[in-house]
């Protein structure tokens, strides 16, 4: 009864917790279990986007290189099996099936005798993997065991979810609020301060989506020139032909070309 205890006080401890706390709270619980169950490696990755970061990682010292079953190259039969939202278990290599000869080969290579993996997920994409290797003797996992740890691994599913619901809640608040100052900004701007402002209000952009540059296109009323306004590092407007006639139409300035012909 002592691993339940253990499970039952790690899912009551992650129900009502701050998203800026969910991932210590994973950490510690993570690593109460992989040391309750004497495991040689214990791994929890979760996905940033599509891509599996390792987030957690508990080893005995001497076994820190844990394989990641989610790498296609390596794993592919293990890959795909998790994503299909299925348990990846054996207590000895040799239980894999036949389609699994890259990953038994990979898996021999990197000193793993037995191993299990976990999906974390609770609706739509999945959210990482939650995974217990043994090096230094086989271990069984029974099925026993595979439903408490079905019961971990939806404990840290769930409070995953809602942190990063939290934190899109927060992100997108965050983004209206700047919108909201933006608007009220222009609201009321002369013409002499309209590219200062535009400037400024690009960089508050900028910033927010973290990426390098921003800019504003204006066109002329005829379509011919266009002006380069506010654009992160540059001081003032910059007015460029759209292009130099029929012929080189989309070749100097492309984007603006395309832009003017659709409208």
């Amino acid at each position: 009864m002592r691993f339940e205890t253990l499970l039952s006080e790690l899912s009551a401890g992650l129900i009502h917790l701050a998203a800026a706390d969910v991932d210590a709270a994973i950490e510690r619980g993570f690593q109460q279990v992989v040391t309750f169950l004497g495991v040689d490696q214990g791994q929890l990755d979760e996905y940033a986007g599509s891509e599996p970061v390792v987030r957690i990682v508990w080893a005995r010292p001497g076994f820190e290189d844990m394989p990641r079953l989610m790498d296609d190259e390596q794993f592919p039969w293990a890959a795909e099996t998790l994503r299909r939202g299925q348990v990846v278990r054996f207590s000895r290599i040799d239980e894999l099936p036949a389609a699994a000869a890259l990953d038994r080969a990979n898996l021999r290579r990197a000193g793993t005798r037995s191993k299990i993996c976990l999906p974390l997920r609770v609706s739509g994409p999945m959210l990482g993997v939650l995974s217990l290797g043994a090096v230094r003797s086989e271990r069984a996992w029974s099925d026993d065991l595979v439903e408490r740890l079905r019961l971990l691994s939806a404990a840290f599913s769930n409070a995953l979810e809602r942190k990063r619901m939290e934190l899109s809640l927060a992100e997108r608040l965050r983004f209206e609020r700047l919108l909201s100052s933006l608007s009220t900004a222009f609201s009321h701007l002369s013409a002499a301060d309209f590219d200062r402002e535009v400037q400024r209000g690009l960089r508050q952009v900028v910033d927010f989506f973290g990426v390098d540059r921003g800019s504003l296109i204006e066109f002329s009323r005829d379509g011919t020139t266009c002006a380069f306004v506010g654009d992160r590092g540059m001081d003032g407007r910059r007015q460029v032909p759209v292009d130099d006639g029929p012929t080189a139409k989309r070749r100097r300035r492309p984007l603006c070309a395309a832009r003017r012909a659709s409208g």
